[in-house]
């Protein structure tokens, strides 16, 4: 399975840097295409566990979410 990031193009659905099951945000580097850089995939919201669901629910803490993806990736790499 595959999936098509916007900016990282078709990525293998296994190979994320990062993903976190409560908010539902994959992280993804194409290093062939664009070298040091991180792209997000979002599960669809209503698949979420209620927890990622209210956090998403509150505009203020969408920056931070995925702020926290990324941090988690780069300290990953």
């Amino acid at each position: 399975m595959v999936v098509d990031t916007p900016g990282a193009r078709k990525r293998d659905v296994h190979s994320y840097e990062y993903y976190d099951r409560e908010t539902g945000i994959s992280v993804y580097v194409s290093p062939v295409v664009h070298p040091g850089q991180y792209f997000c995939y979002f599960d669809p919201i209503h698949l979420l566990p209620l927890a990622g669901q209210a956090r998403w629910a509150d505009p203020s803490q969408h920056d931070r979410m995925i702020a926290e993806a990324l941090e988690e990736a780069r300290g990953r790499r």
